[in-house]
């Protein structure tokens, strides 16, 4: 989730840079500001900067799919998409004279920017529209598992930007809503839910999984730890009963023929080797009955 929150920020900050990269283009306010006495100067300035500068942009972020300036400067005529009148723009979002940029979405189908322009005309008025590429944003959520799992992206007010689920048991009914988890509902207590939020805007983002899935995952390595431990005390008490054999039988087949010699029996067969302290002192053994024999 924190990879995805990294991800996903990123892609929102590019798209908050392109916006305030035209908000802030000294030449696109002159553009706006101007006065044009005929067909001519509005040409040039849409050939010499309004133009490029939206090619620009769009190039050097293709998750922005259109850009587009409306202004009330009588003027300025239509411009294909790239300037249109005001009167064009069919909602403005609330707040948009604080020259913010403002987020609207409809979950799962739209990602727009808006963001007025400052000019020194008060009475002018100038807004840059920018329409997200949704699936390249988002996109990306839809693939964190193969299934049992489901992600929510809500903006600020708690309305939801994005959601997907992948369910094995739809019929379960796993997939939550934004007003779900918000609302802190009863049946939450199946899930595990992970809650990040995005730096860049504020947005929530939710990464949720059944209890049972989480569980069962759970159980799986519980299993294998145990296994591995089983194996582990096998080898320890394997090599514990071979270091014990090596070092026990050479002492008890010396202490049989220490008691044989005490009985008065000289002849003993005693085997050694120098390979350790043991056998070194069975072979010393050896070699002392050899002398006494002799």
């Amino acid at each position: 989730l924190k990879q995805s929150v990294l991800s996903l920020n990123a892609a929102l900050e590019i798209c908050e840079n392109a916006m305030e990269n035209m908000v802030w283009d000294a030449m696109i306010k002159q553009t706006l500001e101007k006065k044009y006495e005929n067909n001519y100067e509005m040409y040039l300035a849409y050939r010499d900067v309004v133009d490029p500068v939206i090619l620009r942009i769009r190039n050097l972020n293709p998750q922005v799919k259109r850009i587009t300036i409306y202004s009330s400067n009588e003027t300025l005529y239509s411009h294909g998409d790239n300037m249109r009148k005001i009167e064009r723009l069919e909602k403005l979002p609330e707040g948009i004279e604080d020259y913010k940029i403002h987020w609207e979405t409809e979950e799962n189908r739209r990602l727009e920017m808006y963001c007025g322009i400052y000019t020194k005309s008060e009475s002018d008025r100038n807004v840059v529209y920018l329409d997200v590429d949704y699936d390249r944003v988002f996109g990306y959520l839809s693939g964190l598992f193969q299934e049992d799992y489901g992600v929510l992206v809500a903006d600020e007010l708690g309305n939801s930007v994005f959601s997907c689920w992948k369910f094995r048991d739809e019929a379960a009914g796993y997939g939550l809503t934004a007003d779900d988890i918000l609302e802190e509902k009863s049946s939450l207590g199946r899930y595990v839910i992970y809650e990040e939020s995005i730096p860049v805007n504020g947005w929530k983002i939710w990464l949720y999984r059944p209890l049972k899935v989480v569980s069962a995952s759970a159980w799986s390595i519980t299993a294998l730890v145990f296994v591995v431990i089983l194996l582990c005390v096998g080898i320890i008490l394997a090599a514990s009963y071979a270091l014990t054999d090596s070092v026990v039988r050479p002492l008890k087949e010396l202490i049989r023929n220490m008691d044989q010699i005490k009985e008065g029996h000289l002849m003993v067969d005693i085997q050694g080797d120098d390979k350790d302290e043991i056998g070194r002192l069975i072979l010393r053994f050896s070699d002392l009955m050899s002398r006494m024999d002799c």
